[in-house]
């Protein structure tokens, strides 16, 4: 079980995330799952809050609720669509946008560092691991209900 793929996986992700949530607290005092959220805006900004929650797989309400308190951190802006009063649009402030870019590679460095020493070619591994997550993408997107 230890050496199976999945498990493998699931726990390499575990330990991505606890090693980057400490270093971000440590470093920027920011959790992981705030920078997460705003890694992701920086990939598809601006958009609503309803797409945010859809790219990330939570609720609308729990990302709303991120939103809030990163608002008030000064690092997203949240404005009314002009064009559809219901729907909020998000984007990553200037503060926000340059935390993210400096977490983001700082982040990358130190796992770079890392891994290197396991002699695995981490830009081949980088295309098999995106072309491993569209495949998901693509099979949860016809199969399950998110």
């Amino acid at each position: 079980m230890k050496n199976s793929f999945s498990y493998s996986i699931h726990g390499m992700i575990w330990l991505m995330d606890s090693m980057a949530n400490q270093l971000l607290k440590e470093k920027y005092d920011i959790t992981f799952r705030k920078f997460y959220v705003l890694a992701v805006l920086s990939s598809c900004q601006p958009t609503t809050q309803a797409n945010l929650a859809d790219y990330l797989g939570q609720s609308t309400a729990a990302v709303s609720k991120s939103l809030t308190v990163l608002e008030a951190e000064g690092l997203v802006t949240i404005t009314v669509n002009p064009d559809h009063k219901r729907h909020n649009v998000v984007q990553l402030t200037k503060q926000g946008a340059q935390l993210t870019q400096e977490a983001s590679m700082y982040l990358e460095e130190l796992l770079q560092q890392h891994f290197a020493e396991t002699g695995v070619n981490l830009q081949q591994y980088t295309k098999d691991t995106v072309a491993l997550r569209n495949r998901l993408e693509q099979v949860a997107s016809s199969t399950y209900k998110k």
